[in-house]
């Protein structure tokens, strides 16, 4: 069996054989028994911790915000989306509310 720590340091993509890891690895702690854990460690700890959480996520969002911008600009250049005025758009979000 694996380490419980086993790909939490890892940068980068994840391989086939490293994202099951990591499927087991979330299956097999609940956020209770994660929350507990967190809350044994020292004050500074539980700082950095929340700083890493907080900065894989945003780096997540960032990469999630890219893909969906390349998305994007490809159907624009193959003309699947066509060019609005920014007065179009704010009017057409304001009225799906």
């Amino acid at each position: 069996m694996r380490g419980p720590t086993q790909g939490l340091t890892k940068a980068g993509g994840l391989g086939q054989g490293e994202r099951e890891d990591k499927l087991i690895f979330m299956n097999a702690l609940t956020l209770d028994q994660v929350l507990t854990g967190a809350g044994k460690l020292p004050a500074d700890e539980q700082e950095m911790l929340e700083d890493l959480l907080r900065n894989r996520r945003i780096e997540a969002w960032r990469g999630e915000t890219a893909g969906e911008a390349k998305k994007a600009a490809v159907a624009f250049r193959s003309g699947k989306l066509k060019a609005q005025s920014v007065d179009s758009v704010i009017a057409r979000l304001r009225a799906s509310k």
